[in-house]
């Protein structure tokens, strides 16, 4: 569990990072908030499925 979650932070917070900045270049501000939440939506899918 705990080796999954390391390896998987890493790449999350620098897709994250990289899509915030596409966000705030490329689409208005209520976009940014919209692909905030799937990508939450998408995360806590993926914590969920990988806890049971």
């Amino acid at each position: 569990m705990n080796k999954g979650k390391i390896a998987f932070a890493k790449p999350v917070s620098a897709a994250k990072i990289a899509l915030m900045i596409v966000a705030t270049i490329a689409l208005p501000p209520s976009h940014i908030s919209t692909i905030t939440k799937l990508t939450i939506n998408i995360l806590n899918h993926y914590i969920k499925f990988n806890v049971k």
